[in-house]
């Protein structure tokens, strides 16, 4: 947890420092900072979890927009003083970059908008100059993402560049492109969205807050009318807006073209909250101008709106706070202890459980337990082999002559697997632990593949 504090207290303190760039005042900072140090609960699960590098995209995301911010002050200038800060904006680029390919919701309007200043500095006799700052971004880029390069040479180009593009989720949906368009649209809007402003979890359709939730509606939207006037009107603020909302625009448009659409739990639209908290800061500092007292209220009521979300769901356990979407995946993890001793105390410390279970095992007995992810667990028993991501375990456990599986949830596995091992004339024992069905005590040892699952690995 302490690597999750420090990129979300990096992530906090460079959002104040955007928004007191941009609206030329802390009062918009302390505003910004307020919204994100109690925030929505999709931030809080997806910048506490340690999955999925979303909370380096979002400290990575906000430095390249102060770099860019800076970098546009010396072209305005039509002079650049400072060249390191070219190769400084290419190295967040190029580690972002390689760290995870959300980055570049903040990549693509980042250089629209340093190359819009660029064009308009006409750099006349300066050119050497320019082009020297350019080589040095690219420089920087290629060295920050060296081991995606590196990968690309060594394994499998097509295979890195698929995954870029959504491979992992591509044609689950089982439409057309146009209906899945169509699809992504209504989970941007429907789910997606609402999860982001804090309406409602990411893993439930459940309202959040209700007393307070239409004064959180009518907020955002005042945030949305206050930033289309600020742009339209506001011409010294106008681009560093356009920058803003393009990390949002390209978020909605990357959602809506990709495969990525498929999956609307919220946690794709992280960048957006950040961006929504800074925006929000200038909507106070609007307000406060005119109406001090009744800005500051506002912003109180709002948070308090996020802080009952995450109190309500944080107690509503299980499954609390959860990145599980699926009831067969929202394990009641107070038993975790307990399945530990008994599977020590059976001797069967090897085995097959579902992804959901299999590394948890390992990670919270010191790898004493070692069980693979090579059973489903959804519900329509489907499974794919990126499940199983570290071989070695794999190696240990097939080796293993006494063997446990492991189920959560899913009463229709559960009788699959007792079919399975009745047709191979094994004998087992069982042993319910809170959501945890084991099967131990197996007669020899049954591989899943043998039962019809694991996929086509033995």
């Amino acid at each position: 947890r302490l690597l999750q504090l420090a990129l979300f207290m990096g992530t906090l303190a460079t959002s104040m420092f955007i928004a007191r760039r941009v609206f030329g005042s802390w009062t918009a900072g302390t505003a910004a900072g307020w919204l994100l140090a109690v925030p929505v609960v999709t931030f809080s699960l997806y910048t506490t979890a340690s999955l999925g590098n979303y909370g380096e995209v979002l400290l990575l995301g906000n430095l390249i927009i102060i770099c860019s911010l800076r970098i546009a002050v010396q072209l305005r200038a039509d002079k650049l003083a400072n060249h390191w800060l070219w190769l400084v904006f290419g190295l967040l680029a190029g580690i972002g970059f390689w760290a995870f390919g959300l980055i570049l919701v903040y990549i693509v309007p980042a250089v629209a908008y340093i190359g819009y200043f660029f064009i308009r500095s006409a750099p006349g006799q300066a050119a050497r100059n320019y082009a020297v700052a350019c080589a040095l971004s690219l420089a920087g880029f290629l060295a920050g993402s060296m081991p995606f390069w590196i990968f690309i040479l060594r394994e499998s180009p097509l295979a890195a560049i698929q995954e870029l593009g959504g491979s992992a989720v591509s044609g689950v949906e089982g439409l057309g492109y146009l209906g899945q368009i169509f699809q992504h649209v209504a989970g941007f809007l429907l789910f997606g969205l609402t999860a982001a402003l804090g309406l409602r979890p990411s893993w439930e359709v459940r309202w959040l807050a209700i007393p307070l939730l239409p004064l959180a509606v009518l907020f955002w939207a005042g945030v949305l009318t206050f930033t289309i006037r600020s742009i339209r009107l506001d011409q010294q603020r106008r681009a560093d807006l356009v920058l803003l909302c393009g990390v949002g625009g390209t978020l909605t448009l990357g959602f809506i073209l990709t495969p990525f659409g498929a999956d609307p739990s919220g946690r794709y639209f992280l960048p957006l909250v950040v961006i929504a908290a800074i925006l929000a800061g200038g909507f106070i500092q609007f307000l406060a101008a005119a109406y001090s007292r009744l800005a500051w209220v506002l912003l109180a009521c709002v948070s308090v709106f996020q802080l009952w979300g995450n109190l309500d769901t944080a107690l509503r356990n299980p499954p609390g706070i959860t990145t599980q979407f699926d009831a067969v995946t929202q394990i009641d993890h107070s038993y975790d202890q307990e399945l530990i001793d008994f599977l020590n105390q059976s001797g069967t410390t090897r085995g097959y459980s579902n992804y959901w279970v299999a590394y948890p095992l390992a990670f919270l007995s010191g790898e004493e337990i070692i069980f693979v992810p090579r059973l489903p667990y959804h519900p329509d028993f489907r499974y794919t082999d990126r499940d199983d991501r570290y071989a070695p375990y794999g190696e240990i456990v097939a080796s293993a002559d006494e063997i446990a599986y492991i189920t959560t949830n899913h009463p229709d596995l559960d009788q699959k697997i007792r079919q399975g091992f009745s047709e191979l004339g094994v004998d087992w024992s069982e042993r319910r632990i809170g959501d945890y069905q084991i099967f131990y005590g197996l007669s020899e040892p049954v591989r899943p593949i043998q039962i019809g699952f694991g996929g086509t690995t033995p």
